[in-house]
């Protein structure tokens, strides 16, 4: 556990976003992914350039996955419980 300061930093300086793709297996997922600036400017870059993601862990901390593509009701609400927690 660190300091309460950097906690509170850590947690200032991560985003959340949905994150759209789709498998090794050719199913759509969507996922939201606990991400710092760098890690986002990563995933962009990609989604920009049409490169092909490796590991979604290279965006950052997965913090939801799941088959579609729009998330769904149980997915909006575990997004909006882990908000309203952070």
């Amino acid at each position: 556990m660190g300091t309460f300061a950097s906690v509170i930093r850590q947690k200032s300086s991560n985003n959340v976003v949905l994150y759209r793709a789709v498998s090794k297996d050719g199913e759509n997922f969507y996922a939201y992914i606990r991400c710092d600036e760098k890690q986002y400017h990563k995933m962009k870059h990609d989604f920009m350039t049409k490169s092909i993601c490796q590991d979604v862990k290279d965006y950052g901390e997965v913090l939801y996955v799941a088959l579609g593509t729009e998330p769904d009701e149980e997915a909006e609400k575990f997004l909006a419980d882990y908000l309203k927690n952070m």
